[in-house]
């Protein structure tokens, strides 16, 4: 059985998220700088999952109200060994 444990990302975790960001979303811009932003701001919540040592993937939850909309998802899954 393989068990996934999900936490909120932290500042150390901005580095791997940099490197995904960049790879999947170039078009963002975002930076280690920014994304340790977010990872601090109350109006975004930005989780992790891993498998062990092994990072599979993170979700950025967006919270704000417009237009009635409540929620903004943003979200990559992807497989890399924790450095």
């Amino acid at each position: 059985m393989v068990f996934v444990k999900i936490e909120k990302a932290t500042e150390e975790d901005a580095l791997w998220l940099d490197g995904v960001i960049r790879k999947e979303f170039p078009y963002t811009k975002f930076n280690k700088q920014k994304i340790a932003e977010r990872i601090n701001n109350e109006n975004f919540i930005v989780l992790i999952a891993r498998q062990e040592n092994i990072i599979t993937g993170f979700a950025e939850i967006e919270l704000f109200i417009e237009n009635n909309d409540l929620l903004k998802w943003n979200y990559s899954t992807t497989k890399k060994k924790r450095e």
